[in-house]
């Protein structure tokens, strides 16, 4: 799917989530009643053994936990702080978190709370619990079914609501823990039914018709052909809304891969060109055919990529410069930029989970970019202060706010290139967004 599976890699007040932070406290001091000896450190091997005195629990990741252990560099330690942990698998299957899909996940809790809120009669919000009530009764894949009477007329209508997720996913959808686990950012999918589902609720309770509704929360099919996670599907209006959603602070958008580890640079090449610059075939941004050349007889992948983002930039830029009145160019980029967001159909919306707030941003709203004269936007070609790996960058030259982002990712070998909104995307899109209540 297109969200990253969850873990625990740090465990610090700086990179924890508000939602993860009880998990792993309870974890912790789960272990520590077992006198279990734990690991100090950030990544493998440079981790060493502690063994914790008995009769300790605590509260925060700023806690201290006493015992002893002799470090790397060969000094005993009689403390550590809870947040010096490595964060083991034995501390991750201990919290409940065995390296699940969270933005997977939370399109069924997505789902469920929108067809809670569409049952629940009189017409009021929904809590956490009316969600666990509908849980236990659905089944992978299948639907259930339920009706529910309107207030003012003898008129029963009828909701489904289907989930299918896959096997790992749906394990974790209906433990009970993981819904704590997720507490902040269920906080907001709970605010957004009782937003923006509560608006169709209380029409279907007392418009005197019979509604037959069907919602959908698809974490398996169609996943490379669209970006539809939860499609809202009234039959008797005919009407249809679909969302993609993103769970967490996340800015990508999409992604293009760079090839197997055993891809030549030709291949390699036409990547680049054909899929990322020329936006699989439907918009070209840029043209770097002309470092073609140098960039097959590169024998290192990254200065080759370089190379490539660098003839990128200059292409992107010239064709900013250059547009003529009629803007051809910026047509061109607004085709890369709505494929990016919603693949080939507008009349999807991405719905953003985060702790702080959710946000639903609409792609039709880029073609206000085409009327905007306010805006001058430029491309710039850099290299990524802690990667150093190459990135493009589209944005205002006037706010210097960013636009998108074209970045070089790097992992296990392999290279990918990912598209992130930036903040002028974002405003441009924006339809609502609505805070946590804290």
């Amino acid at each position: 799917m297109r969200f990253r599976d969850f873990k625990i890699n740090e465990a610090n007040l700086t990179t924890s989530s508000k939602s993860s932070i009880p998990a792993y406290i309870s974890a912790v001091n789960d272990l520590l009643t077992k006198n279990t000896i734990l690991q100090v450190g950030i990544t493998q091997p440079n981790v060493f053994d502690f063994r914790p005195d008995s009769g300790q629990s605590i509260s925060s990741l700023k806690d201290i936990i006493t015992g002893t252990g002799i470090d790397l560099n060969g000094q005993e330690v009689k403390q550590i702080k809870v947040g010096q942990l490595y964060k083991s698998e034995l501390i991750k299957n201990t919290a409940g978190q065995k390296s699940f899909n969270k933005g997977e996940i939370v399109e069924g809790y997505h789902a469920t709370a929108a067809f809670a809120r569409l049952v629940k009669r009189p017409n009021k919000p929904i809590t956490l619990d009316d969600i666990k009530k509908i849980i236990p009764n659905l089944e992978n894949g299948k639907t259930f079914v339920q009706k529910a009477t309107e207030i003012e007329n003898p008129i029963a209508d009828e909701f489904h609501l289907t989930i299918k997720l896959k096997p790992q996913q749906w394990n974790a959808f209906k433990d009970p823990k993981t819904l704590n686990f997720l507490a902040g950012i269920i906080d907001n999918v709970i605010e957004d039914a009782n937003q923006e589902t509560a608006r169709f609720a209380e029409t279907y309770e007392k418009n005197g018709r019979f509604d037959f509704v069907r919602i959908i929360g698809d974490g398996v099919s169609g996943e490379t052909e669209t970006k539809t996670d939860i499609r809202f599907e009234n039959e008797t209006e005919k009407k249809f809304a679909e969302y993609s959603l993103k769970v967490g602070s996340t800015k990508q958008i999409h992604q293009v891969g760079g090839g197997a580890k055993t891809a030549s640079m030709e291949s390699r090449f036409e990547i680049l060109q054909n899929e990322l610059f020329n936006v699989h075939g439907r918009a070209s941004i840029a043209d770097i055919s002309s470092i073609k050349s140098q960039f097959l007889k590169s024998k290192n992948i990254f200065s080759a990529q370089k190379l490539a983002y660098q003839a990128a930039a200059q292409s992107i830029d010239n064709n900013l410069k250059n547009d003529n009145e009629e803007k051809e160019f910026l047509q061109t980029l607004l085709k890369a930029l709505k494929y990016w967001l919603v693949r080939d159909n507008e009349d999807i919306k991405l719905k953003q989970f985060d702790s702080n707030s959710t946000y639903i941003l609409n792609a039709k709203k880029l073609n206000d970019l085409y009327y905007r004269d306010d805006l001058d936007l430029v491309a710039r070609y850099f290299d990524s202060p802690k990667s150093k790996l190459p990135i493009i960058k589209i944005f205002d030259k006037i706010t210097n706010k960013t636009l998108i982002t074209i970045r070089t990712y790097q992992s296990q070998g392999y290279i990918r290139n990912y598209i992130e909104k930036g903040n002028l995307f974002k405003e441009l899109t924006m339809e609502k967004e609505m805070k946590a209540i804290k």
